[in-house]
């Protein structure tokens, strides 16, 4: 991810959560849900922390999802 630490970076929390399984859309939600442990966005007068956090994690659930559906051949 980049914009949530001083330099880009991985989430192996997140990637841990997917690894070995179907990715379903629950396991998906939930390692969107495990970024908030790692990331760590400031705050500034366009955005606080935990609006990036929380915007953070709806992101990656949409980039799992679409990249999931872009496997089955289907398009979101």
């Amino acid at each position: 991810m980049g914009s949530v630490a001083p330099t880009p970076i991985r989430i192996p929390t997140a990637e841990n959560v997917l690894r070995g399984s179907e990715p379903t859309e629950t396991k998906m939600r939930e390692a969107a849900e495990t970024i908030k442990e790692t990331i760590k966005p400031i705050s500034d007068v366009r955005a606080s922390a935990e609006y990036r956090k929380e915007t953070g994690v709806v992101l990656v659930r949409r980039a799992l999802e679409q990249a999931y559906m872009q496997t089955k051949g289907t398009r979101t």
